[in-house]
């Protein structure tokens, strides 16, 4: 691996203690553990560990396991409905989950958001952005969805992600926050669709956005958050390879003291085309 591919990310989240990089032999084995674990169910402690995408395939394999009483996740997302529904089983069966690597796009907006029994461990990362929801604003007013798409895209990710919110007592205004909070600048003319779900390419200049203890808890006051949530402030450095090279890099640094109004909402159908 060339040192171009390694990236240092120190962030604001869960640890005290002061930013310090480990041997790139022990890191190298280090993440390949963390991040390429598969899908696993360890008997003795009655827990399925889980390294990837949050598809149909790790709901039924959850299903097949039936003692399971904890998830350990590291994701970097997937689809939507299946996040939704693998949330409401985990609530239903009263299965822990366990954030121990990074958990990104769907898995922090529903998992997290909208599981009853959740814990994040403390060398973990959250990075939240848009919703379907917030893409789907965008496609209203610039005229890059036709009336076709805008009742399929509502009837089939919309509805689901706000009655999902509701159900929760989430605010609904957290499916537009976090899209927000990336700073988008403007809108790609392009539509695409990828598995179903359209996507509206757009610049933004953070990646994602990882919020802060406080922010969390006023999402899910049911959080555990492991480590001293007094010295949030702390960082940690994390060699991310495995998120560099799947082209996710991260980049934080959006200010926690800024009030979230509603009424910007409509900045985000307001956005320029990219030139």
């Amino acid at each position: 691996m060339r040192p171009a591919a390694y990236l240092v990310i120190c962030i604001a989240f869960f640890l005290s203690g002061a930013c310090g990089v480990a041997d790139k032999s022990t890191q190298d084995s280090q993440l390949e553990n963390q991040f390429n674990c598969g899908t696993q169910f360890i008997k003795e402690t009655s827990t399925i560990r889980h390294c990837g995408l949050i598809d149909y395939k790790l709901l039924q394999y959850l299903k097949n396991e039936k003692d399971t009483r904890t998830l350990l996740l590291t994701s970097e997302g997937g689809q939507i409905l299946d996040a939704i529904s693998l949330s409401k089983y985990l609530d239903e069966y009263k299965i822990r989950l366990i954030i121990e690597g990074y958990c990104l796009s769907a898995c922090a907006t529903f998992l997290v958001a909208g599981t009853d029994l959740v814990t994040i461990q403390s060398n973990s990362i959250l990075g939240f952005h848009h919703s379907t929801t917030s893409l789907a604003m965008r496609g209203t007013q610039n005229g890059l969805l036709n009336e076709g798409q805008l009742k399929r895209i509502h009837e089939e990710f919309v509805q689901p992600e706000i009655s999902f919110f509701e159900e929760n007592n989430i605010s609904t205004a957290w499916l537009f926050e976090p899209d927000l909070r990336t700073k988008p600048s403007c809108v790609k003319r392009n539509l695409r669709f990828s598995d179903e779900v359209p996507i509206i390419d757009y610049r933004a200049r953070h990646r994602f956005w990882v919020p802060s203890i406080p922010t969390l808890k006023k999402l899910n006051p049911t959080l555990i958050l492991e480590g001293n949530a007094q010295t949030h402030d702390a960082v940690q450095t994390i060699a991310n390879t495995h998120l560099l090279l799947k082209g996710q890099a991260l980049l934080y640094g959006n200010p926690e003291n800024l009030e979230f109004n509603p009424d910007d909402i409509n900045l985000l159908s307001q956005l320029p085309f990219c030139s």
